[in-house]
């Protein structure tokens, strides 16, 4: 008898009737909970002011993709979008702007989320990547490696190349070699990737590895270069004539079979997980402590800006990849990455110490 009164006591209270009382009012005045839920959503977005970070400096891929989405996504909203770029150190000043932003405003950006995860094994203080909510992507990118046009696969694996990379890129780029049997020299302390190209193109490098995105608009516009080697499992879109570093016929399924099985296996592994390491979302971003309306809002607002027709014209008109991705699957990509480096964390903390030392 205690029981079922404390249940009544429960359910008159003013927590448990005001959803209840919500409901009934809703339908009696002829408004679905779900029309409540968009008419919040408006109100959410009317006379305000949304902010979109961009970590990186103006003019290159991510601020021409926030400056397209701004555009579209102030259009289908009514909100009025100003682009902030905030660089300094690699973009870990720009991204923690965002995942410190306040939580009431408006303040979104867009990130590598997978770059937050190289961050603790290189030993980068970037907050961790649960300390933002992922509301979709512009493009959930690839890598491939690039090198001057006289070199094909066989013979850049055989001279030993010199490789140019970023603190981010490290372990990616030297998994991708010792699945390989590449023996390669990894040169650091670039400014930015055009540094890198430049050096590229003047010899000082061998091989670049980057974005299928980036590294091929600058392919397609140098006729001196050409794409070496995708890290992807299979063919990549863009560039399915050359060779692809993991799954079935893959340079390393092909290139290891005369090996020992022990060794077969563990550089299939290492090919597995250099390409598991190379997917890049580009995604939407505002902090985790956002509250559960304003988020649900901001995924339907997100989503359907990634999603519109204007937006993809946009994209076309700028000779820009696009393909978008939805919040889940950019949740869903984080989750696995993470689990397969925490899986794989002693073999990650091997490969950077020796990264570190020279080896």
């Amino acid at each position: 008898m205690v029981f079922k009164c404390d249940v009544v006591s429960r359910l008159l209270s003013v927590r448990f009737l005001a959803p209840l009382l919500t409901a009934v009012l809703l339908l009696f005045s002829g408004q679905s909970l779900a029309a409540a839920a968009t008419e919040e959503c408006r109100d959410l977005f009317a006379n305000r002011r949304l902010t979109l970070i961009v970590p990186y400096t103006p003019g290159g891929g991510y601020d021409t993709y926030a400056r397209l989405f701004a555009t579209v996504f102030a259009e289908r909203t009514g909100t009025r979008v100003v682009v902030r770029n905030i660089t300094g150190a690699g973009g870990m000043i720009g991204i923690r702007t965002i995942a410190e932003s306040n939580p009431d405003n408006l303040v979104l950006g867009i990130i590598n989320p997978i770059i937050l995860l190289d961050s603790k094994v290189v030993g980068l203080s970037l907050p961790d990547y649960d300390a933002f909510a992922y509301l979709g992507a512009v493009i959930t990118d690839t890598a491939i490696a690039v090198s001057v046009s006289e070199a094909d696969l066989a013979t850049t694996i055989s001279m030993g190349s010199v490789v140019g990379a970023v603190d981010t890129e490290l372990i990616r780029t030297q998994l991708a070699a010792e699945a390989l049997g590449w023996p390669i020299r990894i040169v650091r302390g670039y400014a930015g990737s055009s540094d890198r190209w430049l050096a590229l193109l003047r010899g000082e490098i061998d091989a670049l590895f980057g974005t299928t995105e980036s590294m091929g608009n600058r392919v397609r516009n140098s006729p001196e270069t050409k794409a070496l080697l995708s890290l992807t499992e299979g063919p990549n879109s863009e560039f399915p004539e050359i060779p692809y570093l993991s799954g079935a016929g893959s340079v390393v399924d092909i290139g290891t079979r005369e090996l020992a099985p022990s060794e077969r296996e563990a550089r299939i592994h290492l090919a597995y997980l250099a390409a598991k390491l190379s997917v890049k979302p580009r995604a939407i971003a505002v902090t985790a402590a956002v509250n559960s309306l304003s988020h649900g809002c901001l995924v339907e607002a997100v989503e359907d800006t990634l999603f519109s027709e204007a937006l993809s014209q946009a994209s076309n008109t700028q000779a820009l990849q696009f393909e978008p991705t939805t919040a889940a699957e950019v949740n869903r990509i984080v989750a696995e990455v993470n689990e397969l480096m925490v899986e794989n964390s002693q073999l990650l903390q091997t490969t950077f110490r020796e990264l570190q030392s020279g080896r």
